[in-house]
């Protein structure tokens, strides 16, 4: 359309995904990733206003709680409590379990103000889900992980190229390291004999054989290929518990370029988050020559989306996004493109957390990897990679 790559969104990474960052050093696609020294967001009103979280200031904790004190468009007394909140979690002395976010938040006294303006915005963020349903388990542990482990770990990340860049010299490693890849084929069925998988029959009606199997397919796609004398087991009672949260991308073109901030937390509008892609995303000088303004607006938790309303969507955004920065309607829009991934990620609720699986499974040499079990994390980038870490682990040890 445009020549340039677009991604299934544009992807905001946590300086907190050590393991993730690990795997990209590997594949030497390290340097793909612009890291944030220190946590900067900005949050722009429907109403004009503005304000930024800037932890730059002091070093470590006491940044993050003079960044959160200097916040604009949360009162004095919601500010308090935040660091409040922040405090409480640091000594361990908060109870998230079997409760989903708003719960959690109202019984630790955040302020209206600052659920609408600092913490909703974060849990659909990080957690892809309203903050009526999130767990507030995973909450907790994302602030655990971000904001109490260090400047860097509470920053963001933005790739700087397409999220296959990141992975383009897998096909080389894995060859190296006496691996196979199938492309462009699919898992049928797998071949399970006391308890026991014999191997998978592919979509080419090839059977490969191997000691050990991972699977690394979303839980529906799982549920397919699994035999149903298996599906009926308590270990596999997610595949009737799953929910998906829904993820709007809207990609746009405009014959102008843009001055605006790389990024930032839109309040009051339909889209939660804006990226200015020309100051993000290396793209060819003559796609920008082209194309001189490029933005990306999602819409996470965006379950009740109406398919019949796309182009209402679209105008309704832009018109929002111009309210904020008048320039954007001295623009034209030249080209536009919505993606929709209805199961962008599972939807995690204090139950569905509960019935999120282990890697072991009762087939003995079946293993499970994804973002959707069990690994105490949010269903992210991260949590993949902690989930194919901890099978390999079991396979190297033969447990």
């Amino acid at each position: 359309m445009t020549g340039e790559i677009i991604d299934n969104g544009q992807h905001l990474l946590a300086g907190a995904y050590i393991n993730f960052f690990k795997i990209l050093k590997v594949f030497g696609s390290d340097s793909i990733i612009k890291f944030q020294p220190e946590l900067y967001v900005p949050f722009f009103d429907i109403k004009g206003k503005k304000a930024v979280l800037n932890t730059s200031k002091l070093p470590g904790k006491t940044g993050i709680a003079f960044g959160l004190l200097s916040l604009k468009n949360i009162s004095i007394i919601g500010k308090i409590q935040i660091l409040r909140l922040f405090f409480r979690l640091q000594f361990k002395l908060v109870k998230p379990e079997n409760r989903n976010t708003l719960e959690f938040l109202k019984e630790e006294k955040q302020t209206d103000d600052a659920v609408e303006r600092f913490w909703e915005p974060l849990v659909l963020a990080v957690l892809n889900c309203r903050i009526q349903y999130a767990s507030a388990k995973l909450l907790v542990e994302v602030l655990k992980k971000a904001f109490f482990a260090g400047n860097v770990s509470s920053g963001l990340c933005f790739p700087t190229q397409g999220l296959s860049s990141l992975f383009q010299s897998f096909p080389e490693w894995f060859s190296k390291h006496r691996g196979k890849l199938y492309l462009n084929t699919t898992v049928k069925k797998l071949l399970v004999t006391d308890n026991k998988i014999k191997g998978i029959i592919t979509s080419a009606d090839e059977t490969v054989d191997g000691d050990y199997v991972i699977s690394a397919v979303q839980p529906n796609v799982l549920q397919n290929i699994l035999g149903t004398e298996y599906q009926d087991l308590p270990f596999f009672a997610f595949f009737d518990k799953t929910q998906f949260s829904t993820i709007i991308s809207i990609y746009l073109w405009f014959d102008h370029s843009l001055d605006i901030p790389e990024f930032g937390a839109l309040l009051g509008t339909k889209a939660q988050w804006f990226f200015n892609r020309r100051k993000i995303v290396e793209s060819p000088k003559a796609i920008k020559e082209k194309y001189p303004g490029h933005l990306e607006l999602t819409i996470s938790g965006a379950n009740d989306w109406d398919a019949a309303h796309k182009e209402e969507l679209l105008a309704s955004c832009i018109q929002e996004l111009g309210t904020i920065f008048p320039e954007i309607c001295h623009s034209n829009l030249v080209r536009h493109q919505i993606l929709v991934d209805k199961r962008a990620t599972i939807r995690i609720t204090p139950e569905t957390e509960r019935y999120r699986p282990d890697t072991k499974t009762p087939i003995s040499n079946f293993l499970l990897a994804g973002d959707w079990t069990s690994t105490g994390l949010p269903a992210t980038i991260e949590s993949a990679v902690v989930s194919g870490m901890k099978a390999a682990r079991h396979i190297i040890s033969n447990d």
